[in-house]
């Protein structure tokens, strides 16, 4: 319950700090492994894959900071899912981009992006193989990234010139 209300305290008195470490709550959980990577030094994490290795996004463009978080119980993994839950409802602007499901194994990528839309400001994976196992990514550009843009998306310029 401390632990609950320090945090609450803590996003109240920083705001938009504290509010990239979405999952913050989950670090010092029992069964749950964190980890946090500075922007200073991205060029030697180009790459973030899932435990499992069946997923994987490039991050050679760097990034300003990233943090993940292993969860190795049902309860933490309901856990994570809470808060990731709670963020969606509270941002609404923040879109779904990928998901799969296959039985009890889910994996999902939401994108934040500027007012404009043209950059990405904040990447969630969440990736769960099992009820009691799961890991969470949160990956954070404070500029923003400059997307790749398909021909193909619905809403690509070039589709008004033809």
């Amino acid at each position: 319950m401390r632990v609950m209300l320090a945090a609450a305290m803590m996003t109240l008195l920083y705001g938009n700090v504290s509010a990239q470490d979405i999952f913050a709550e989950l670090a010092g959980v029992d069964n749950v492994e964190s980890t946090y990577v500075s922007g200073r030094f991205a060029h030697n994490k180009k790459l973030w894959a899932s435990s499992s290795g069946q997923h994987s996004i490039r991050l050679d463009k760097g990034f300003s900071s990233f943090y993940s978080y292993q969860c190795y119980s049902e309860k933490s993994v309901a856990m994570a899912k809470k808060i990731l839950k709670q963020y969606l409802k509270d941002n609404p602007s923040v879109e779904v981009m990928m998901r799969t499901r296959q039985g009890v194994q889910e994996y999902a990528v939401y994108e934040k992006f500027t007012d404009d839309g043209n950059k990405i400001t904040q990447m969630v994976i969440w990736n769960s193989d099992a009820p009691n196992v799961a890991e969470v990514s949160v990956i954070n550009w404070n500029k923003g990234l400059v997307r790749t843009k398909s021909k193909y998306e619905d809403y690509d310029e070039t589709d008004e010139d033809e």
